[in-house]
């Protein structure tokens, strides 16, 4: 339990003062242990006997005890139950109520989160991503890390139109919009500077317009309630007591909210920007096919490719804006275009567990394809850039590794291809080392692939659909 709490109990058996009980507890040495790690209101530590450690009651306690007294860690949680127990390292800052700089009276968030990865509380899924413990309950979803990417697809895609829809309406400096990046020592999903008249400011010594800011964060969930909210309403509550800071403006852009959630927003005097009243049912309904879609992948390559379809041609209606999500759909392409040509097996964002692997880090393989007798293992990159030296060196020597190491214990008796798909292309240095890889390695084939040799494979396969979509998507 929290100390407070046994101080009370101490104080009552003992017949004697809170100060002693305190004290007596901050004295307690083994069995008895405190965690400190997490920061509780009024100090508190949360004290427990060393055998419970660790037990299915230790963690429920804990977590109430988060819950009741630690918002700041409560927040963070939230976040990662929201999404399947998993959100990328760089967004979950904006869904805490931490710093990202120093600011006095507060606990900066990589300090805070190297606490919790301390606490058994958070850990690193892979480079990308943090996850949240199993041993926390997720009420609607287990764990998901393709639930979580399908949800960060989904809100880029509504950020970028919200950056869209106030430049355009000049709200805001046109070119000026920013995601995920920093405002008054704290991240938000979006930030840009406006010039417009009552948000602005007049600096009279320098004679200059000082411009405000649009603040806004996004939430999917529907019916959202007061908790998914709190992380935003607490972000406004800390910067607006700052001196001098500049005019703002805080819009949260929800799905759906409850009223109590909705009640508390307003009493913040924070705009509430219902995502199907400002852009329209349609686009709630691509939405959802979004999430669904992504989070169920593999289901939708095998048996219903037209829904897929749905979404890149609803997508390449939509002036242009969202090569950048349909680049983060890639792999459905690659899976769309051998399940066409015809496979034995056929998997898309399949998991390989730390245990599994040499490097001892998770894995992630984007299309794993069983056709006629060789196991086809494709990387999916849809970058503007060209791939770099270092990527294709870190996929050489640690990916292919890994999942050769874990794939050779499923597939014995097979031959297996390793590909790169990269839309960018390849700088020299990573084409050199590519085709030198590709000469020399003979444990299995390695191959690769930029827009040109994609359009060249699909013609010679006559894969149309991919054609159309490589030609429509990435011109």
């Amino acid at each position: 339990m929290l100390s407070g709490e046994l101080a009370k109990i101490y104080e009552r058996e003992n017949s004697t003062t809170n100060a002693n009980a305190r004290q007596a507890i901050s004295r307690a040495r083994s069995p008895v242990q405190k965690n400190k790690l997490i920061p509780f209101q009024n100090n508190q530590v949360f004290v427990y006997l060393e055998k419970q450690f660790m037990s299915e009651n230790y963690w429920d306690r804990l977590i109430s005890a988060i819950a009741e007294c630690s918002k700041t860690v409560y927040v963070i949680s939230n976040a990662l139950i929201s999404q399947g127990g998993f959100v990328s390292k760089n967004i979950l800052p904006a869904y805490s109520m931490s710093p990202v700089n120093n600011l006095r009276g507060h606990k900066r968030y990589d300090m805070l989160l190297g606490k919790l990865a301390q606490a058994k509380i958070i850990m690193d899924y892979d480079d990308e991503y943090i996850q949240l413990t199993n041993r926390w309950p997720l009420t609607n979803y287990s764990l998901n890390i393709s639930r979580a990417k399908a949800i960060e697809i989904s809100k880029k895609m509504v950020l970028n139109d919200f950056n869209d829809l106030t430049r355009k309406t000049n709200v805001i400096s046109y070119n000026s919009g920013k995601y995920w990046s920093e405002f008054a020592h704290m991240q938000w999903g979006f930030t840009a500077p406006s010039y417009l008249q009552g948000i602005s400011s007049w600096h009279s010594k320098k004679q200059t317009v000082a411009p405000g800011f649009i603040l806004a964060d996004v939430i999917l969930q529907q019916n959202a309630s007061v908790a998914d909210v709190l992380f935003f309403v607490e972000k406004i509550n800390i910067i607006k007591s700052f001196k001098n800071i500049s005019n703002f403006v805080p819009t949260l852009i929800v799905y759906s909210v409850m009223s109590e959630a909705f009640d508390v927003l307003k009493k913040n005097n924070i705009a509430v920007a219902f995502i199907d009243r400002v852009f329209g049912n349609t686009y709630i309904e691509l939405l959802d096919d979004l999430i669904y879609v992504i989070t169920n992948a593999i289901a939708m390559v095998l048996s219903n490719p037209k829904k897929i379809d749905k979404i890149f041609d609803a997508l390449a209606n939509m002036d242009g804006r969202y090569n950048n999500i349909v680049g983060d759909m890639f792999e459905l392409m690659v899976a769309e275009f051998y399940r066409v040509l015809g496979v034995n097996y056929l998997e898309v964002n399949k998991q390989v567990s730390a245990a599994a692997t040499v490097s001892g880090k998770p894995k992630e393989i984007d299309v794993l394809v069983d056709k006629d007798g060789t196991i086809i293992v494709a990387e999916c990159k849809a970058t503007i850039s060209m791939i770099n030296e270092e990527f294709v060196e870190k996929w050489l020597s640690e990916k292919i590794v890994d999942i050769h190491n874990f794939l050779i214990g499923i597939y014995p008796s097979k031959k297996f291809e390793y590909q790169l798909w990269s839309t960018g292309g390849f700088a020299t240095a990573a084409a050199e080392k590519l085709l030198a890889v590709k000469t020399k390695t003979k444990r299995y084939k390695v191959s690769y692939f930029d827009k040109s040799d994609m359009v060249d494979y699909a013609k010679n396969n006559n894969a149309q659909g991919f054609l159309s979509h490589i030609r429509k998507h990435f011109p």
